[in-house]
């Protein structure tokens, strides 16, 4: 049992024990005697304090709440004897002091091992302020990768000019990355340990000792064996390479969004005046009211720039292993964003889906005669029903829009046997809407040409509605009934209803086809 001591560090609470406390005092009298003739020596000692506390919360956990001795000299060690920074040159007389010091406070005679120079695993991305032009991106960019800073400003000069993508990849840096706040944070910028000696020196500007440290940091790191350092070094390397990759991603989403989206471009082929349509244009097919369009489109803007700001955010974050509460603040920023802006699309696109709730056919009878073959035509006709034009010229797309009428092609040919000796065409309308009514106007509108001239049908496959009917699963369905031993032939194909296609329960199924755009007809039984 020992007794345990309550002891504030640089504003942090901490237990440690009675020797392990004493071992930390006498630590702390003899790094200021050290610092008598020092430049920066308060700095330097703050610094100091400021990396025990860091040090001293690792080694806290849900099951270990006391700081123990063997922590204080495993912290100790890593930062270094400060006896051994006493300036030669300095009076005799301070350095004696300071050895005096060090015996009469250091009850069990233990010593502090020389910390070694190995350059940091903690390396993180900084926004260097001492060295800034405009907000130390630059300068913090060039010290994590230990390069001249004049390269890193070309390359964003270039990303600027050529790739348009360099002033927002500086402010998108500038955001989440930190600055420096302290020596600690420089050391760490550069990947620097943090010990005694590092922070004298970084107080100082040594920089010829960082980079030498730098140096032999590089050589033991190629020559290490050691596995736990080797797997560190993958795990980070795995980091940098998915940070890369999702950055990648992120700025291929981002041009293909200023393109398509922003810049509207017309990209979806369809059967036009203009041949191609936008997005934005296609959205006016299918939303019943102006208001929703626009409501969908903000929705839809505000998500797909959320998402892909918070890819690109996330990739930088793993590329440099940024830890800051900023990071995390624009994540989350950018979650309840696309969030919020994803539940008014959905809002929006649950009041366009009640359009399609409601199904309704109506059926005409297109005519009747007695024969034994029907003789299905699939060129267009020169008429079409509601006295509309229709002129033959090459399909091209899934929709068409001809001024105020949405086109569409393809209808759905079905085969019935004939109660009579009489061959029956029908033709059948169906489409969506909110509620019976609205589907019923909707299914009145649809046009579809078709004639019969005795044995012969001449049939289109052109559908078309008005464009204010939107799309509504606009669709035209042909009924044939032949009577017993009649045929229909349809671009050289023969169909006829006998006893081969009877079910099992001996009534009479149906056959079906398909009249596609390009007027080719598809059979199945």
């Amino acid at each position: 049992m020992k007794k345990t001591i309550s002891v504030h560090i640089k504003g942090m609470n901490f237990l440690l024990e009675e020797d392990a406390y004493t071992l930390l005092s006498n630590y702390l009298n003899l790094l200021n005697k050290s610092l008598l003739n020092e430049a920066g020596a308060k700095e330097i000692a703050e610094d100091i304090e400021l990396r025990i506390a860091e040090l001293c919360s690792l080694k806290l956990s849900d099951r270990k709440q006391v700081i123990e001795l063997e922590d204080i000299q495993e912290i100790l060690d890593t930062l270094g004897d400060p006896r051994q920074f006493v300036d030669d040159s300095a009076d005799q007389t301070t350095s004696n002091e300071v050895n005096d010091g060090y015996e009469n406070n250091t009850e069990d005679k233990s010593s502090y091992k020389q910390a070694t120079n190995e350059q940091s695993s903690d390396r993180r991305l900084f926004r260097d302020i001492a060295n800034a032009k405009i907000a130390g991106v630059c300068s913090g960019l060039a010290n994590y990768f230990n390069i001249d800073v004049v390269f890193i400003r070309i390359l964003f000069v270039v990303f600027l000019i050529f790739a348009g993508f360099g002033f927002p990849l500086y402010v998108i840096l500038w955001i989440v990355v930190p600055k420096t706040a302290n020596t600690i944070d420089r050391l760490r910028m550069k990947g620097a340990p943090i010990n005694v000696e590092t922070v004298r020196e970084e107080v100082e500007h040594a920089a010829h000792r960082f980079e030498k440290n730098a140096k032999r940091f590089s050589d033991k790191l190629r020559n290490s064996d050691d596995n736990r350092s080797y797997l560190n070094n993958v795990v980070s390397l795995i980091k940098r390479a998915m940070g890369i990759f999702l950055i990648l991603v992120g700025f291929g989403f981002l041009i293909a969004f200023l393109v398509f989206i922003v810049g509207g471009l017309d990209f979806i082929p369809i059967d036009s005046n203009n041949g191609f349509i936008s997005l934005r244009e296609l959205g006016e097919l299918f939303f019943a009211e102006p208001l929703d369009l626009q409501l969908a489109w903000i929705g839809g803007i505000v998500t797909a720039t959320a998402i892909i700001l918070q890819i690109i955010t996330a990739g930088t974050t793993l590329l440099f292993n940024i830890k800051s509460r900023w990071t995390r603040i624009v994540q989350i920023l950018f979650t309840l964003t696309y969030i919020f802006s994803g539940a008014l699309c959905v809002f929006v696109g649950i009041g366009t889906g009640r359009d399609f709730a409601i199904e309704s056919e109506i059926e005409r009878k297109v005519g009747a005669f007695k024969g034994t073959t029907l003789t299905i035509l699939t060129a267009k006709p020169a008429k079409a029903d509601h006295t509309f034009q229709v002129k033959s010229t090459q399909n091209f797309g899934f929709i068409g829009v001809n001024g105020n009428t949405i086109e569409n092609h393809g209808i759905h040919v079905i085969y019935r046997e004939s109660e009579d000796s009489l061959y029956h065409i029908y033709q059948n309308f169906s489409a969506n809407g909110k509620n019976n009514k609205r589907a019923l106007v909707k299914a009145k509108n649809i046009s579809n040409a078709i004639e019969l001239n005795g044995p012969v049908l001449q049939l289109s496959s052109l559908v078309s509605f008005p464009k204010r009917d939107k799309l509504r699963d606009q669709e035209v369905t042909i009924l044939i009934e032949i009577p017993k031993n009649g045929i229909v032939l349809i671009n050289k194909q023969v169909i006829r209803l006998g006893a081969e296609v009877e079910s099992e329960n001996g009534e009479q199924t149906e056959q079906e086809g398909e009249l596609q755009s390009n007027s080719n007809y598809y059979h199945w039984d």
